[in-house]
């Protein structure tokens, strides 16, 4: 039986994400409904044979098919067997991300996350049937590109073999799944480019989106308060970043005092705080900060930290959006909405059926073809 690398699904995945893919000859996947749930997909990339290749296989191959009819089956999805087996993998592949826990609360996300992994299948094999069907498969000039690149973003020959090593897969099943993992890409670009009049109706309905708020970049200086400062010792500090401020007044380096004297892990970047919007900072420190031109530099401010002196190098006011600005955004959300409703209605078109249970009707129809 074909194994599936949690490499791989990872890759396809990331593929789902900026435009799915869909996989060969491989087993149909079922697709989310919504960009989230695509987002969670790793499309499997296990394929199985056609029943009139199997029969010409060599007896190893009957064997391995022989093999998955002894599996405990979860469903078959347009005919293709989806193995309990495979499902528990993909919840152990998941539970990888939660971390240490303890054995009992894993069994209990384990039982919560079974049902969501045999969906996950269902719709990674609905897609692939659906890639099939429609001749989305990768030519053996288009497979024998993308393996060199999925090669050189592992890192190498050398670097595959590892992985192949870590996840117990031959090389025949490696250069399988990047396929699979081609196929994938070849569906998200078979999704219409959006016309013109989509583009503008996007940006009417989303323009909040994509206004441009207030922002300002800037550094800080910081004496902070130790629990217990007394009034003098307070004073003293007070004291001490007015002085700090001078110099910089004077023309002193703002980054080396910060470095020499602040108290804020940001002296380490010379007090360089980054961009921010309103409502990230303390309320004293924003309307300090936010008054400023570029290249000033605030008086001295009280905060529950401490005292502050800021520079502000950079100042953006908020700008009403433009479709030109917004325009490659606005393109890649309606790709991504069209790949979601494509995926969904490749689910909806494909043939689910449980073990002991008849098709739904609703599911029964053949898959549609662009």
């Amino acid at each position: 039986m074909k194994k599936t690398s949690t490499f791989l699904a990872t890759l396809a995945a990331a593929a789902l994400l900026a435009g799915p893919a869909v996989a060969q000859e491989s087993k149909p996947a079922q697709a989310p409904a919504t960009t989230e749930g695509m987002n969670q997909t790793s499309p499997r990339v296990a394929m199985n044979e056609a029943t009139e290749a199997v029969a010409e296989e060599a007896p190893a191959a009957t064997e391995e098919k022989e093999e998955e009819e002894e599996k405990e089956l979860y469903a078959t999805v347009d005919g293709r067997p989806i193995t309990m087996e495979e499902v528990d993998k993909m919840v152990d592949m998941q539970l990888q991300g939660l971390g240490n826990l303890p054995p009992a609360q894993l069994e209990q996300f384990r039982a919560g996350m079974r049902d969501r992994a045999g969906d996950q299948l269902i719709m990674q094999n609905a897609i692939m049937a659906y890639i099939q069907k429609n001749e989305l498969g990768l030519t053996d000039e288009e497979k024998a590109a993308k393996i060199a690149e999925v090669t050189d973003m592992i890192g190498g020959e050398e670097a595959v073999k590892e992985v192949l090593a870590q996840e117990g897969l031959s090389r025949a099943e490696f250069e399988q799944q990047v396929a699979d993992f081609g196929a994938i890409q070849k569906l998200a670009e078979s999704v219409p480019a959006p016309t013109e009049e989509e583009i503008g109706e996007a940006f009417e309905a989303n323009k909040a989106k994509f206004s441009q708020p207030e922002e300002v970049t800037a550094s800080h200086i910081l004496l902070g308060f130790e629990s217990g400062d007394s009034d003098e010792q307070k004073a003293e500090k007070k004291k001490k970043i007015e002085e700090l401020r001078a110099k910089v007044l004077a023309g002193e380096d703002f980054a080396a005092l910060a470095k020499e004297y602040s108290t804020c892990p940001s002296r380490a970047r010379g007090g360089d705080l980054g961009s921010f919007t309103k409502g990230r900072m303390v309320p004293a420190f924003e309307e300090a900060a936010f008054k400023l031109e570029e290249g000033k530099v605030s008086d001295v401010v009280e905060t529950q930290f401490g005292y502050h002196i800021i520079k502000v190098t950079k100042h953006q006011k908020a700008a009403e959006p433009t479709l030109e600005n917004a325009r490659e955004d606005i393109i890649n959300m309606i790709k991504e909405q069209k790949m979601t409703d494509l995926v969904a209605q490749i689910r909806k078109n494909s043939k689910v059926v449980f073990p002991g249970a008849e098709a739904s009707e609703e599911s029964a129809a053949p898959a549609a073809t662009n």
